[in-house]
């Protein structure tokens, strides 16, 4: 166990669920107020410095795939929902937004397509779904008319 660890259980079963919901500006400006009001509504959970930095890590990065992705070519993008829930294996997060369809093939992105190589002559970007597939579990993307949801389970909070 690390220094950052935690050796008891953060969230009893009485203080369950713990849920919340931020919606922001589909702007990369408004992205890290939305990260900062996503911790603050952790806090209760009394998640070790290493899990908030990984849930803070994957949030960052979906929100900037949207913004990037599903928002591009927008002059006024949409907004982003962003609801959260504690459960006691981890917490479940679906981002949702009206922007574009995200590509089938993004699922499938994968860690294993970063080559083994000096990281400094790797590309800028495209490694953050390989990324979000390797600290998240259950993640799942669907789209009903117009709207987009991403799913995911990130396993923190576990004795």
């Amino acid at each position: 166990m690390n220094a950052g660890s935690r050796s008891h259980s953060p969230v009893s079963t009485s203080q369950l669920p713990l849920a919340f919901e931020v919606t922001l500006e589909g702007a990369h400006v408004a992205i890290r107020s939305a990260l900062l009001v996503i911790r603050e509504n952790l806090a209760p959970l009394d998640l070790s410095r290493e899990e908030l930095c990984t849930v803070e890590l994957i949030v960052a990065e979906v929100l900037n795939n949207i913004v990037d992705h599903a928002f591009d070519d927008h002059p006024h993008p949409g907004s982003i929902r962003v609801h959260g829930s504690y459960q006691p294996n981890g917490l479940k997060f679906c981002f949702t937004d009206l922007g574009k369809p995200m590509p089938h093939s993004a699922l499938r992105a994968s860690l294993d397509a970063i080559p083994c190589v000096d990281p400094s002559t790797l590309p800028e970007g495209g490694f953050g779904m390989g990324l979000i597939k390797l600290l998240t579990d259950r993640l799942d993307y669907s789209r009903t008319g117009s709207l987009n949801c991403l799913t995911m389970r990130i396993p923190v909070g576990r004795a």
